[in-house]
């Protein structure tokens, strides 16, 4: 009958209305949602969320080679390892080279965003989270040139983790320490005279890095990056290109390891782009990035060294009327 079609046709089209209204339109099958993906050299890295439990969400990272002129350069193992304040995972890529920065901001409420830094000798991804504790996580080796890092927030950490750490360097501590002095040798009735003890010798101490800040300074909020050491000693601005400028420190090393990350200023920062830190031999190179009409300058005080940026105004072309 007419009526009961109708009804039949009602029915479907609520089904169908349901299916697609409360089905999220970036989840597959496996229940991931993409949340980012970065392209560095010959990488692709793919972070998705593998988890609707809002208590303890769980969270993947695919990287992978891809081809280039047709084969694929072997991949080697990643690094991985946490850094605290603020929480991030570190994923290290040795064997290439990263030659822009990128930022991908999220919106989760855990992950903040995805970054890579600039580095000659390693691809860095850095995964910035809203946490307080380490989150767990486990690498996972698939094909040859495939590798996936999983990682939770659950407290309960399983076992088959194979979390990596930064390995600390051993200290020199002797394996028998002297109990008394040393007693002279005899040889026959005369006595030998012991062997002199050599004269300790006090290395100098060196300066360090602290931390890295940025503050907007002057009356017009010029963007500075604020730069606190142990102490100063000299340095050097040298601009190496438009939008690169050079500091070295001498004679001094990084407080904590999580400084050699590539610091990105707040967007509003308008001509600051990225400061990265490297140490060559006993000194320190600070790189800043910035804009295309910007200039830097250094001033000092108090231990703390104080990069500010000038922006300059792009004059514009006078255009000369010919004389008649």
């Amino acid at each position: 009958m007419p009526h009961i079609k109708n009804y039949k046709c009602l029915v479907i089209y609520v089904f169908l209305f349901c299916l697609f209204a409360f089905t999220p339109l970036r989840a597959n099958a496996n229940n991931k949602t993409s949340l980012a993906k970065i392209k560095v050299a010959d990488l692709e890295f793919r972070l998705f969320s593998q988890s609707s439990n809002h208590l303890a969400p769980e969270y993947a990272l695919d990287i992978k080679a891809n081809k280039t002129r047709g084969k694929a350069q072997e991949l080697p193992q990643p690094i991985v390892f946490a850094v605290n304040n603020p929480m991030r995972l570190v994923v290290d890529i040795p064997g290439r080279s990263s030659q822009k920065a990128r930022k991908v901001q999220i919106r989760d409420s855990v992950i903040k965003s995805i970054r890579t830094g600039i580095h000659k000798d390693k691809i860095r991804i850095v995964i910035d989270m809203n946490l307080k504790n380490e989150p767990s996580y486990e690498l996972l080796h698939g094909k040859r040139n495939h590798y996936q890092l999983s990682f939770s927030t659950a407290e309960n950490k399983r076992s088959s983790i194979n979390k990596r750490t930064i390995p600390t360097p051993p200290t020199n501590t002797p394996l028998l320490a002297p109990t008394s002095k040393p007693t002279p040798l005899t040889i026959g009735t005369q006595k030998a005279d012991p062997a002199p003890t050599p004269k300790q010798t006090h290395p100098v101490e060196k300066a360090a890095l602290n931390s890295i800040g940025f503050k907007l300074i002057g009356a017009k909020n010029d963007p500075s990056v604020i730069l606190k050491l142990s102490k100063i000693e000299k340095y050097s601005l040298v601009r190496i290109d438009q939008n690169l400028y050079e500091l070295s420190i001498l004679n001094t090393t990084i407080a904590k390891e999580d400084l050699l990350l590539p610091s990105f200023p707040p967007e509003s920062y308008t001509g600051l782009e990225l400061v990265s830190v490297r140490e060559k031999g006993n000194n320190l190179l600070i790189r800043i990035y910035v804009g295309d009409l910007a200039k830097l300058k250094t001033y000092s005080k108090d231990n703390i060294i104080l990069v500010r940026v000038i922006p300059q105004e792009k004059k514009p072309k006078e255009n000369k009327k010919e004389k008649k």
